[in-house]
């Protein structure tokens, strides 16, 4: 199979073209800022309710299953509540988790804050791609990679904001910037129409799924797996290993998202100009390359350094690897689209559980010799694909 490149590579970007957009744009970055707290907060969860990894781990399982759950009804709650209905309860979701997991006395309440941000996810996705598809059209494969520029935005701030809380007034504080955030965003949008929640047409297509799809959701997984234990962890490993201060930890993490960001720009630049495909090595080279200077560093400026360049190469495991998986099933779209949201769920359950509990038992340093292997499998398994089909 060949695979397709980008059609119209002069089209202009649809980037902050009208209100709408930017709205829908802003709410990605809203929701990350969301989940994203609860890697800078670990280091305070464990601490106050005396948590070990492999607890502290239990809230992306959290995470996890409620996207899970909300993920099998969300759309029906879409149609009943109409798109601005949705961004409503979205935002009163992330209100209550933002102020359950800051205030929280106990393991079942972080959880619970943790799966409330969970159900937040699966809402948005409900929500965004529908209304980016009606605006965008031929451009929604743009429209998307900006789109996931900015919603790192949302997790590069975090961790200043629970620093800054920390020092001010107590980490307990953490909620009052994202609550007051949500606030201002639900003002902005509120007089946005966001368009017409329709239902699911019944009877798509469908399909088997062949082997290099496999491969590719993979790759996916993997590299998913290996962003979300960077994230999850990456503050308590420069406490830790690094032997930072809290404080520094917490800025210093923001390194790694703005290394995400600046992936995600080169990223989209790229898919402009090259097809997907060509776009695997350097990814998996310069992720590689990063973790590697991150793990094995001896001095904080060069951790600093890895992190950052490990940013900038995880970047695009998620784009690079949904372009090709459903490239590789061009006649099962829905099947294909399915099992590659899956592919998110699992490395977010199963990657920062897997971590704690090597943490526990041979120290956070030895957790993130994983992180390396998680990243040469992901190649491999994209090189499978390859080797399959020529």
């Amino acid at each position: 199979m060949t695979e397709p490149r980008f059609a119209d590579r002069s089209a202009a970007s649809p980037f902050v073209r009208d209100r709408q957009t930017l709205a829908v744009y802003a709410l990605l970055a809203v929701l990350t800022s969301g989940y994203g707290i609860i890697g800078p907060l670990m280091p305070f969860l464990r601490a106050d309710l005396g948590l070990s990894f492999t607890e502290g781990s239990y809230h992306t399982v959290a995470l996890a299953a409620g996207t899970n759950i909300v993920g099998l009804f969300g759309q029906r709650l879409v149609l009943a509540l109409g798109r601005r209905g949705a961004v409503a309860l979205n935002l009163i979701l992330l209100v209550l988790a933002q102020i359950l997991l800051a205030q929280a006395t106990s393991l079942w309440m972080s959880l619970l804050a943790s799966l409330l941000f969970g159900g937040t996810v699966a809402l948005s996705i409900c929500v965004v791609p529908a209304v980016m598809a009606e605006r965008h059209g031929a451009q929604l494969g743009l429209a998307i990679a900006e789109a996931n520029v900015l919603a790192y935005v949302g997790i590069l701030i975090v961790p200043g904001i629970v620093s800054i809380a920390a020092m001010v007034a107590g980490w307990r504080w953490s909620y009052l910037v994202p609550v007051l955030a949500y606030g201002v965003y639900w003002l902005m949008v509120r007089g946005i129409d966001f368009g017409t929640a329709r239902p699911v047409a019944r009877g798509g297509r469908g399909g088997t799924l062949g082997f290099a799809f496999w491969c590719y959701w993979s790759f996916l997984m993997l590299g998913i797996s290996a962003e979300f234990g960077l994230v999850v962890w990456g503050v308590s490993y420069l406490e830790t290993v690094a032997a930072m201060p809290r404080g520094l930890a917490l800025w210093s993490s923001m390194i790694f998202p703005a290394g995400m960001i600046v992936g995600r720009i080169a990223g989209a630049v790229a898919m402009r100009r090259q097809p997907a495909g060509r776009l695997v090595l350097p990814t998996v080279v310069l992720a590689l390359a990063g973790v590697l200077t991150f793990i094995t560093s001896a001095t904080p400026a060069f951790s600093i350094l890895g992190l950052f360049l490990s940013g900038i190469g995880i970047a695009n495991f998620y784009p690079v690897g949904i372009t090709l998986a459903m490239f590789a099933a061009p006649q099962a779209p829905d099947a294909a689209a399915a099992r590659a949201s899956l592919a998110s769920g699992m490395a977010i359950l199963i990657a920062p559980l897997v971590l704690g509990a090597i943490a526990d038992r041979a120290g956070i340093g030895a957790a993130f010799q994983a992180i390396p292997v998680l990243i040469v499998l992901s190649g491999l398994a994209a090189l499978g694909a390859r080797f399959r089909r020529g």
